[in-house]
Protein backbone atom coordinates (compact mmCIF):
# COMPACT_ATOMS: atom_id res chain seq x y z
CA UNK A 1 0.00 0.00 0.00
CA UNK A 2 0.85 3.53 -0.94
CA UNK A 3 0.67 5.50 2.19
CA UNK A 4 -0.20 8.98 2.34
CA UNK A 5 -0.35 12.11 4.78
CA UNK A 6 -3.93 11.86 4.89
CA UNK A 7 -4.24 8.01 5.07
CA UNK A 8 -1.37 8.23 7.69
CA UNK A 9 -3.09 10.83 10.07
CA UNK A 10 -6.16 8.13 10.40
CA UNK A 11 -3.86 5.40 12.09
CA UNK A 12 -3.17 5.82 16.27
CA UNK A 13 0.25 6.63 17.14
CA UNK A 14 2.38 4.09 19.10
CA UNK A 15 5.99 4.93 20.58
CA UNK A 16 6.36 7.98 17.73
CA UNK A 17 5.33 4.81 14.87
CA UNK A 18 1.93 5.26 12.41
CA UNK A 19 0.97 1.61 13.13
CA UNK A 20 0.63 0.46 9.72
CA UNK A 21 0.37 -3.01 10.09
CA UNK A 22 -2.28 -2.60 13.28
CA UNK A 23 -4.40 -4.98 11.92
CA UNK A 24 -2.72 -8.31 12.02
CA UNK A 25 -1.09 -9.12 8.44
CA UNK A 26 -1.24 -12.85 7.17
CA UNK A 27 2.59 -13.12 7.21
CA UNK A 28 2.07 -11.82 11.20
CA UNK A 29 -0.78 -14.69 11.72
CA UNK A 30 1.29 -17.23 10.70
CA UNK A 31 4.54 -16.17 12.14
CA UNK A 32 2.60 -16.01 15.40
CA UNK A 33 1.26 -19.37 14.94
CA UNK A 34 4.49 -20.84 14.34
CA UNK A 35 5.98 -19.29 17.19
CA UNK A 36 2.93 -20.42 19.41
CA UNK A 37 3.14 -23.86 18.20
CA UNK A 38 6.99 -23.74 19.10
CA UNK A 39 6.32 -22.92 22.35
CA UNK A 40 4.07 -25.92 22.68
CA UNK A 41 7.07 -28.11 21.30
CA UNK A 42 9.66 -26.97 24.43
CA UNK A 43 7.20 -27.79 26.83
CA UNK A 44 8.20 -28.64 30.22
CA UNK A 45 6.69 -32.69 30.11
CA UNK A 46 8.60 -33.04 26.78
CA UNK A 47 7.35 -36.01 24.74
CA UNK A 48 6.41 -37.46 27.94
CA UNK A 49 3.07 -36.80 30.27
CA UNK A 50 3.84 -37.36 33.75
CA UNK A 51 1.44 -40.06 35.58
CA UNK A 52 2.81 -40.34 38.85
CA UNK A 53 4.04 -37.92 41.71
CA UNK A 54 7.69 -38.70 41.36
CA UNK A 55 7.30 -38.02 37.13
CA UNK A 56 5.85 -34.38 38.33
CA UNK A 57 8.36 -33.42 40.48
CA UNK A 58 11.20 -34.34 37.92
CA UNK A 59 9.22 -32.59 34.98
CA UNK A 60 9.11 -29.61 37.68
CA UNK A 61 12.85 -28.71 37.63
CA UNK A 62 12.83 -28.48 33.55
CA UNK A 63 10.50 -25.20 34.36
CA UNK A 64 13.88 -23.05 34.65
CA UNK A 65 15.13 -24.36 31.13
CA UNK A 66 11.22 -24.14 29.81
CA UNK A 67 11.08 -20.65 31.04
CA UNK A 68 14.13 -19.51 29.52
CA UNK A 69 13.90 -21.00 26.39
CA UNK A 70 10.31 -19.92 26.07
CA UNK A 71 11.61 -15.70 26.71
CA UNK A 72 14.30 -16.13 24.11
CA UNK A 73 11.08 -17.00 21.62
CA UNK A 74 8.83 -14.39 22.90
CA UNK A 75 11.42 -12.02 22.61
CA UNK A 76 11.88 -13.10 18.69
CA UNK A 77 8.22 -13.28 18.21
CA UNK A 78 8.02 -9.68 19.85
CA UNK A 79 10.67 -8.16 17.46
CA UNK A 80 8.37 -9.27 14.17
CA UNK A 81 5.75 -8.03 15.65
CA UNK A 82 6.82 -4.86 16.40
CA UNK A 83 8.59 -4.82 12.96
CA UNK A 84 4.66 -5.83 11.38
CA UNK A 85 2.50 -3.47 13.30
CA UNK A 86 5.05 -0.65 12.31
CA UNK A 87 5.31 -1.26 8.34
CA UNK A 88 2.35 -3.51 7.67
CA UNK A 89 4.80 -5.35 4.69
CA UNK A 90 3.33 -8.24 2.99
CA UNK A 91 5.25 -8.19 -0.33
CA UNK A 92 7.98 -10.70 -1.44
CA UNK A 93 10.83 -9.95 0.37
CA UNK A 94 8.99 -9.69 3.48
CA UNK A 95 7.36 -12.98 3.30
CA UNK A 96 10.34 -14.75 2.61
CA UNK A 97 12.57 -13.25 5.26
CA UNK A 98 9.63 -13.88 8.20
CA UNK A 99 9.77 -17.16 6.15
CA UNK A 100 13.36 -17.85 6.98
CA UNK A 101 12.69 -16.58 10.38
CA UNK A 102 10.19 -19.40 11.14
CA UNK A 103 11.77 -21.71 9.81
CA UNK A 104 14.99 -20.83 11.72
CA UNK A 105 13.17 -20.85 14.97
CA UNK A 106 12.09 -24.18 14.46
CA UNK A 107 15.06 -25.50 13.52
CA UNK A 108 16.69 -23.87 16.85
CA UNK A 109 13.92 -25.05 19.22
CA UNK A 110 15.01 -28.45 20.59
CA UNK A 111 18.83 -27.70 21.01
CA UNK A 112 17.30 -24.50 22.44
CA UNK A 113 15.53 -26.17 24.82
CA UNK A 114 18.94 -28.56 25.44
CA UNK A 115 21.39 -25.97 25.85
CA UNK A 116 19.03 -24.24 28.37
CA UNK A 117 18.70 -27.44 30.44
CA UNK A 118 22.80 -28.28 30.44
CA UNK A 119 22.96 -24.05 31.64
CA UNK A 120 21.07 -24.52 35.02
CA UNK A 121 22.29 -28.34 35.66
CA UNK A 122 25.50 -26.16 35.90
CA UNK A 123 24.88 -23.45 37.66
CA UNK A 124 22.88 -25.80 40.16
CA UNK A 125 25.31 -28.28 40.46
CA UNK A 126 23.81 -30.90 39.10
CA UNK A 127 20.11 -29.84 40.77
CA UNK A 128 18.56 -29.68 37.41
CA UNK A 129 18.97 -32.21 35.06
CA UNK A 130 20.46 -31.76 32.29
CA UNK A 131 18.53 -33.44 29.09
CA UNK A 132 22.26 -32.99 27.20
CA UNK A 133 24.81 -35.33 27.45
CA UNK A 134 28.23 -34.44 26.31
CA UNK A 135 30.90 -36.79 26.10
CA UNK A 136 33.75 -34.36 24.85
CA UNK A 137 35.35 -30.53 24.64
CA UNK A 138 34.68 -30.82 20.63
CA UNK A 139 30.63 -32.09 20.63
CA UNK A 140 30.79 -28.57 23.84
CA UNK A 141 32.55 -26.49 20.58
CA UNK A 142 29.65 -27.64 18.01
CA UNK A 143 27.28 -26.54 20.35
CA UNK A 144 28.43 -23.14 20.69
CA UNK A 145 29.02 -22.87 17.21
CA UNK A 146 25.25 -23.81 17.00
CA UNK A 147 23.82 -21.26 18.98
CA UNK A 148 26.04 -18.78 17.76
CA UNK A 149 25.48 -18.97 14.15
CA UNK A 150 21.81 -19.32 14.88
CA UNK A 151 21.88 -15.83 16.46
CA UNK A 152 23.83 -14.51 13.92
CA UNK A 153 21.49 -15.54 11.42
CA UNK A 154 18.74 -14.61 13.49
CA UNK A 155 20.37 -10.79 13.43
CA UNK A 156 20.67 -10.98 9.66
CA UNK A 157 17.56 -11.37 9.15
CA UNK A 158 15.99 -8.51 11.25
CA UNK A 159 18.80 -6.07 9.57
CA UNK A 160 17.45 -6.95 6.70
CA UNK A 161 13.71 -6.35 7.27
CA UNK A 162 14.88 -3.31 8.77
CA UNK A 163 16.83 -2.45 5.68
CA UNK A 164 13.80 -3.51 3.61
CA UNK A 165 11.49 -0.66 5.49
CA UNK A 166 14.42 1.66 4.81
CA UNK A 167 14.69 1.22 1.25
CA UNK A 168 10.46 1.50 1.26
CA UNK A 169 10.54 4.87 3.41
CA UNK A 170 9.28 6.50 0.51
CA UNK A 171 6.24 4.48 -0.14
CA UNK A 172 5.73 4.39 3.30
CA UNK A 173 5.83 7.75 3.94
CA UNK A 174 8.15 7.26 7.24
CA UNK A 175 8.98 10.04 9.12
CA UNK A 176 12.47 11.20 9.93
CA UNK A 177 11.83 10.21 13.60
CA UNK A 178 10.32 6.01 12.10
CA UNK A 179 13.55 6.80 9.62
CA UNK A 180 15.92 7.24 12.37
CA UNK A 181 14.77 4.54 15.08
CA UNK A 182 14.31 2.09 11.94
CA UNK A 183 17.58 2.33 11.14
CA UNK A 184 19.49 2.37 14.99
CA UNK A 185 16.76 -1.07 15.50
CA UNK A 186 19.22 -2.33 12.02
CA UNK A 187 22.21 -1.45 14.01
CA UNK A 188 21.29 -3.38 17.63
CA UNK A 189 20.77 -6.82 15.24
CA UNK A 190 24.25 -5.41 14.03
CA UNK A 191 25.77 -5.94 17.51
CA UNK A 192 23.92 -9.49 18.09
CA UNK A 193 25.33 -10.21 14.79
CA UNK A 194 29.01 -8.86 15.99
CA UNK A 195 28.81 -10.29 18.88
CA UNK A 196 27.53 -13.92 17.20
CA UNK A 197 30.61 -13.67 14.70
CA UNK A 198 32.80 -12.91 17.85
CA UNK A 199 31.37 -16.07 19.73
CA UNK A 200 32.17 -18.13 16.83
CA UNK A 201 35.56 -17.25 16.63
CA UNK A 202 36.49 -17.66 20.10
CA UNK A 203 34.54 -21.54 20.59
CA UNK A 204 37.60 -22.14 17.59
CA UNK A 205 40.64 -20.46 19.26
CA UNK A 206 39.61 -21.19 23.10
CA UNK A 207 41.33 -23.73 25.09
CA UNK A 208 39.29 -26.40 26.69
CA UNK A 209 39.67 -25.07 30.32
CA UNK A 210 38.61 -21.47 28.85
CA UNK A 211 35.90 -22.77 26.41
CA UNK A 212 32.73 -23.11 28.90
CA UNK A 213 32.71 -19.11 29.86
CA UNK A 214 33.03 -18.12 25.73
CA UNK A 215 29.04 -18.51 25.54
CA UNK A 216 29.45 -15.35 28.82
CA UNK A 217 30.06 -13.04 26.09
CA UNK A 218 26.73 -12.85 25.19
CA UNK A 219 25.90 -11.44 28.26
CA UNK A 220 27.59 -8.19 26.63
CA UNK A 221 24.10 -7.70 24.97
CA UNK A 222 22.89 -6.55 28.33
CA UNK A 223 24.71 -3.03 28.41
CA UNK A 224 25.58 -2.78 24.96
CA UNK A 225 21.95 -2.62 23.47
CA UNK A 226 20.42 -0.31 26.35
CA UNK A 227 23.79 1.85 25.72
CA UNK A 228 22.50 1.85 21.78
CA UNK A 229 18.87 2.80 22.92
CA UNK A 230 20.13 6.00 24.75
CA UNK A 231 22.24 6.99 21.93
CA UNK A 232 19.03 6.79 19.65
CA UNK A 233 16.96 9.05 23.14
CA UNK A 234 19.64 11.11 22.60
CA UNK A 235 20.33 11.71 18.56
CA UNK A 236 16.41 11.10 17.79
CA UNK A 237 14.59 13.61 15.64
CA UNK A 238 11.56 15.60 16.94
CA UNK A 239 8.73 13.09 16.45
Amino acid sequence: MNWTKDTLAMLPIERGFYLRGLSMTRIETFVAAAFAFSITLIMISGDHIPTTIPETQQAMLAIPAFLFSGAQLIWIWFAHATWSKRYGLEDGKSIMLSGLLTMLVLVYIYPMRMMASALFSWVSGGYFKSELVLTSFDELRFLFYFAAIVLLLLGIIFYLMNRHAINLREQLQLTNYEIHCTVTEGMSWTVVMVISAMVVVLSAVASDTVLPFVPMLFASLSFTLPLLKRYRRKTEPGQ
